[in-house]
């Protein structure tokens, strides 16, 4: 509390001291609840863009507007902001079922979002059976167990990495179906080596009906998007980046990165 109470009041006199950067990159270097999502609130009326460019659902930034407590667990917390264009990058991993139950609830608070809320088609999906992969793996370690949310977030990563997984811009192609089932055949195949039944029924209807509402959001292309914007030839203050955590670190601290022409030295606050 104390290092945000020092963030906030750093952050008022920031904007003076960052009219020189392209970009802003806010890093939490913990394993979360630093206050990110708060942080980001804070800092983005005086920015055109936050960006969330990395992680997935497990995060929860909790913010509180007229006594009404909003939770985010994917959309940037510039959202809240109705000249803020909001960007889910294609490092971050989305869940559509828990994606669509965030947009629900801004909808029945009356928060719009169809002009200000993009994704990139790179970003990639949480099937159901990663969160069964995710439980099962988590389950055989036993006492050496990680502490896994459970979310499905990290073999997602896995598939990423591995070239098989699933991407938002692939529902939008006639062989979306046919790519969907060779990954499930994948799962459950490495499900049972873990000798784990693949039951997905009842969650697999919400998720295809979740992933056609997606389909109706902005998808983008993001490189397009901000040449589109003009970087680099744009002012230099421009972005808030919005990272889902850092992990490795045992000491929990917030990092202010100044990212400065290469003919200027980098400051670090």
């Amino acid at each position: 509390l104390i290092l945000l109470s020092q963030f906030i009041k750093f952050s008022t006199f920031a904007p003076r001291m960052l009219t020189q950067s392209k970009v802003d990159v806010l890093l939490g270097l913990q394993w979360g609840d630093e206050g990110k999502g708060k942080i980001v609130d804070v800092l983005c009326s005086s920015y055109q863009t936050v960006a969330r460019f990395q992680g997935g659902p497990n995060a929860g930034h909790t913010l509180v507007f007229d006594g009404v407590k909003h939770v985010l667990h994917t959309i940037p917390s510039g959202i809240f902001r109705s000249h803020v264009k909001n960007i889910i990058g294609n490092g971050v991993v989305v869940d559509p079922i828990i994606f669509k139950k965030e947009l629900d609830a801004l909808s029945l608070r009356g928060i719009s979002y169809q002009n200000n809320l993009f994704i990139s088609k790179r970003a990639h999906l949480i099937l159901p059976t990663h969160r069964l992969l995710d439980a099962a793996s988590e389950a055989a370690k036993g006492q050496q167990k990680i502490g896994s949310t459970l979310k499905g977030i990290g073999p997602t990563y896995m598939d990423k990495t591995g070239r098989n997984g699933l991407r938002v811009g692939d529902t939008c192609e006639p062989n979306f179906t046919l790519k969907y089932k060779q990954l499930l055949e994948k799962h459950k195949t490495l499900l049972g080596f873990y000798n784990v039944p693949c039951e997905i029924d009842a969650i697999e209807k919400e998720w295809f009906e979740a992933v056609e509402f997606i389909r109706t959001l902005p998808l983008i292309d993001t490189e397009w998007m901000l040449q589109q914007f003009g970087i680099p030839t744009m002012p230099l203050k421009y972005f808030l980046l919005m990272p889902n955590k850092v992990p490795g670190l045992k000491t929990p601290c917030l990092f202010w990165c100044q990212i400065i022409p290469p003919t200027q030295k980098i400051r670090f606050i």
